[in-house]
């Protein structure tokens, strides 16, 4: 296929990682949350294998594809991928 053929698309979104819990550790499960329209969410919990907790799909998420993902495009190397 050509490389423009391939059906790509990228997300930016926020994440974040939670202080480390000894219940975490020995009780570690994930958790997938519905998604809240209110607030374009849905949260997903992973336990670490350190204690610590990593939360992502917490909203405001970029939805990026097409020509920003070609080169010339805002988000052509991981490098140029600026937070908001």
């Amino acid at each position: 296929l050509p490389a423009d053929a391939w059906p790509i698309t990228g997300i930016k979104s926020t994440h974040c990682l939670w202080k480390q819990r000894e219940a975490v550790r020995n009780d570690p499960y994930a958790l997938f949350c519905a998604e809240d329209g209110r607030f374009g969410t849905h949260l997903e919990v992973y336990p670490r294998s350190d204690g610590s907790l990593y939360i992502c799909g917490i909203g405001g998420s970029d939805y990026v594809e097409g020509d920003r993902l070609k080169e010339g495009g805002d988000c052509e190397r991981a490098t140029m991928v600026a937070a908001n």
